[in-house]
């Protein structure tokens, strides 16, 4: 239940997307792991149908090098992209590093580490979450850089975005 209205002159035709995650922790039960989940709900409020899907990378192509592709810990319970971007938005910076954590820039310079400007100048690029440091300066993307086909193959026209 939400206990927020949206306010009366928001867009009721736009795409909207809303995500969950559960985790249950069965150690105390004497079961080896711990089950997540998440998933994200899209849909126009009007009751249009959706028209407008954000899958410029789905973890699918993660999945081709990372399977399965997980996040905030190891493994983390952080596993579909669409989830990811709910968060790592434009305006998102960790307080920590001071690196900004928007999904476009994030990702493109994890997969660069090694290569960043900042790492060669003896830098480090990183993030703290929840008290943890990621160190990504060491990472060494397998192939060409520019092959943006390898993560970005979700449909026809998403590669050239």
């Amino acid at each position: 239940m939400f206990l927020t209205k949206a306010p009366a002159n928001f867009d009721a035709t736009a795409t909207h997307s809303i995500g969950a995650q559960i985790e249950r922790d069965l150690s105390a039960y004497g079961f080896p792991t711990t089950y997540t989940g998440n998933d994200v709900f899209t849909f126009v409020p009007n009751g249009s149908p959706v028209t407008v899907v954000r899958d410029l990378v789905n973890e699918a192509g993660c999945n081709n090098c990372h399977d399965p592709i997980s996040a905030h810990g190891s493994p983390g319970p952080r596993t579909k992209m669409a989830f990811c971007e709910l968060c790592h938005t434009p305006q998102t910076t960790n307080p920590y590093s001071l690196n900004m954590v928007d999904m476009k820039v994030f990702i493109h310079k994890i997969h660069m580490g090694s290569s960043l400007p900042s790492v060669k100048a003896c830098g480090d690029y990183f993030v703290v979450h929840r008290g943890n440091k990621n160190d990504y300066s060491a990472i060494v993307f397998p192939q060409d850089i520019r092959n943006c086909t390898t993560c970005h193959a979700a449909g026809p026209t998403q590669a050239d975005a």
